[in-house]
């Protein structure tokens, strides 16, 4: 349950920087910097996660960590992936 909450936790804070990043920033390139930071995030748990079973096919703790902190970072990709859904929303939506 505590994984769920940073995840969320997590979440929220990237769902407002990448917002405030949409909302202000003209060029794409800056625009994208947190989706880059999540997703070497996810690279990095999921070379520590390929480690998670030993040569005698038992689990070890380094794996473990590994597959939490995957999953957190997956829960905040989705952060930013609601904030790039509200920003094109709000880009459709705007009148010109």
């Amino acid at each position: 349950m505590p994984i769920l909450a940073i995840g969320i936790a997590g979440a929220l804070l990237f769902f407002v920087v990448q917002l405030i990043l949409c909302l202000y920033v003209k060029r794409t390139a800056v625009k994208l910097i947190p989706i880059y930071v999540v997703l070497f995030c996810m690279l990095i748990m999921a070379a520590d996660f390929a480690g998670m079973i030993d040569y005698h096919g038992y689990f070890n703790g380094t794996g473990i960590l590994g597959l939490m902190g995957f999953f957190i970072v997956g829960i905040s990709l989705i952060g930013e992936v609601l904030a790039w859904v509200v920003y094109a929303i709000r880009m459709k939506t705007q009148v010109k």
